[in-house]
């Protein structure tokens, strides 16, 4: 069973809602964190600059220092994270759009929950096995 072309491109333009606003909490989380890193960097260049150095002073600017570096790596890792987001949602998109436009429709079995929760291999394995055209199918 197969869904109609206007059922097809409702879901895809959902999906594509969907996509393109998934990673917003994700970018207003970073625009957050870029200043905070840079107020903690400050903090950090302030405490060199004192004179002479204890060791309590040495102690917290190198576990400042630390705790930094750990802060930009774990935001290098989300930002990783959300680019390869995007380009799977893209891979997606494109794979869900070029099976409507060939076949004017989609499966059934593909619902939002399926495109949102799959994996992109997943679901172009679901197109292909679901590409025959109705029109050449053996009627039964």
């Amino acid at each position: 069973m197969r869904m109609s072309n206007d059922e097809a491109k409702f879901l895809i333009d959902q999906f594509n809602k969907f996509a393109s606003w998934r990673w917003r909490r994700e970018e207003l989380r970073l625009t957050v964190l870029g200043p905070g890193i840079a107020i903690f960097a400050i903090g950090i260049s302030v405490l060199f600059y004192e004179h002479p150095f204890s060791s309590t002073s040495i102690a917290l600017m190198y576990g400042l220092s630390i705790a930094l570096i750990v802060v930009i790596l774990l935001m290098l890792r989300r930002l990783g994270g959300m680019f390869d987001g995007y380009a799977d949602y893209i891979a997606r998109l494109k794979a869900l759009e070029e099976h409507r436009s060939k076949f004017k429709s989609l499966p059934e079995s593909i619902s939002f929950a399926t495109l949102v929760d799959s994996r992109i291999e997943d679901l172009k394995k679901l197109l292909k096995e679901n590409g025959q055209d109705p029109k050449q199918s053996p009627q039964t």
